[in-house]
């Protein structure tokens, strides 16, 4: 027998006047069943989570945002600065009404529920910290090449159009904010 793979629906959240792009699974799973809130990492948005959230929707209740900023979420002016992200992350989960939550992140996701977590930890019941983020000595375009060229070879290939995309939607100013 194979996996069991969910689905997802997009829908748009406000959040202090900007909307907030969001995935969330429609398989019926019990009332009681965890909610789990995938936190993409920077530049990108939740599509390259689509897998682990498409595995997680037939057990969990799966919410997939992203970030302002990112994928196909509003733009604020300006690049956001990671507390900054994670008070948009709490701000939508009281927009979607979600407490206690188990926050999983990949990159530079886990600095954004890492925040929130320890300024608001009444909406984080539990964390996943995936593959947490650069050294600060290695905070540079130079670093963050020579890592993504190192890490690139062991990406599956179908991954390259989705960051690219990404990326292109976040635009090279706002993604070279967070380094």
């Amino acid at each position: 027998m194979g996996q069991r793979i969910g689905a997802l629906r997009s829908t748009w959240i406000d959040v202090h006047g900007l909307h907030m792009h969001t995935r969330i699974s429609v398989d019926p799973v019990p009332s009681s069943a965890p909610v789990v809130v995938l936190v993409h990492g920077s530049g990108l948005s939740g599509c390259y989570m689509l897998p682990t959230a498409e595995r997680l929707a037939p057990y969990y209740h799966v919410y997939m945002p992203d970030l302002p900023g990112f994928g196909d979420s509003g733009k604020p002016a300006r690049g956001l600065d990671v507390p900054e992200l994670a008070n948009a992350l709490t701000a939508w989960t009281e927009a979607t009404g979600l407490a206690g939550v188990a926050l999983l992140g990949n990159s530079f996701g886990c600095q954004v529920i890492a925040d929130l977590a320890a300024r608001r930890p009444e909406r984080a019941e539990r964390t996943v910290l995936q593959g947490p983020t650069t050294p600060p000595e290695e905070r540079s375009w130079f670093w963050q090449f020579v890592r993504w060229r190192q890490n690139q070879r062991y990406n599956p290939r179908s991954l390259g159009p989705v960051t690219y995309g990404d990326y292109r939607k976040c635009g090279l100013r706002r993604t070279g904010s967070y380094l």
